[in-house]
This record gives C-alpha cells, structure tokens and sequence, in this order.
C-alpha cells in the first residue's frame, strides 16, 4: 500500500515567497507560478470610438472593420466599427470565452453558446459559470 499522502494541485503564492508592492495582489497562474497583478483590470471604449487600455493610455480609431481589442489564452474582445461618414462607430463588441461568444451592441446581448449556429437574445443582468471560478457576468447600465 502507500504511505504518506499525494497532494496535488499548485503551491499559494504565499508558500512560493511572493510578496506583492503597493496596488498588487499576487495570483497563481494555469502553469502554477505565483506573480503579482493589479486586483482588477478596466479597459473602455466610448463614444466615435473612444478607447483606453488596461495601462489607462487612451486613443481613437476611426477604421471600418473588426479587430482585436485584447486577448488572452482563454479570453479575447473583439470590436467591429462602422464607418459614418467623418467618424466610425462601435456597431457591436464581441467576447469569447471557453467556446462561447458574447455580442454586445445597439441595446442588446446575444450569446451564441460552443457548437451552436445561432445567436440568441439574452436577457440581463445575466450570469453564467463554466467552472467553479470563472463566469461571466453582462449587465446593462
């Protein structure tokens, strides 16, 4: 038999020695390596478009077409401008994550869930879990 216990699973940022400054909180990465984040990250866009990243610098873009607002491993924002004569607008914004594609534009939100072809209406405030940790949350304002 055995002796002794298996302990699975990845070591705390605190039992890897990590210690974060000021406005940083130490996370433990998929790959088990503990680093230090900022707790939240806020990015916007607004406006003929707008945008300001993560890192709070800000920009306009007045391009007809959809590109890559930010992406992750497992995460990606996508936004498609419209041309409007002088100025673009934003006509919707997708996310994806875990298979799933969110579309947020003109008052709504439309979910096309991994391995469906349609996109259908979704109500918010709305929230759906894809394991014990990660979900995600639409609300309108």
């Amino acid at each position: 038999g055995l002796y002794g216990q298996i302990r699975c699973g990845c070591l705390a940022a605190e039992e890897q020695g990590v210690v974060c400054g000021a406005g940083k909180i130490a996370a433990v990465g998929k790959d088990c390596c503990a680093r230090c984040v900022p707790p939240i990250g806020y990015c916007k866009g607004y406006g003929d478009p707008h945008y300001t990243t993560f890192d709070g610098k800000g920009f306009l873009y007045q391009g007809d077409c959809t590109y890559c607002l930010m992406k992750t491993n497992d995460f990606e924002v996508r936004v498609k401008n419209q041309d409007r004569g002088p100025v673009s607008i934003t006509e919707y914004c997708q996310l994806m994550f875990d298979g799933d594609m969110y579309r947020v534009g003109m008052g709504s939100l439309m979910l096309q869930e991994a391995g469906e072809a349609n996109l259908k209406s979704v109500r918010t405030p709305f929230k759906k879990y894809y394991n014990s940790e990660d979900y995600v949350y639409c609300t309108s304002y």
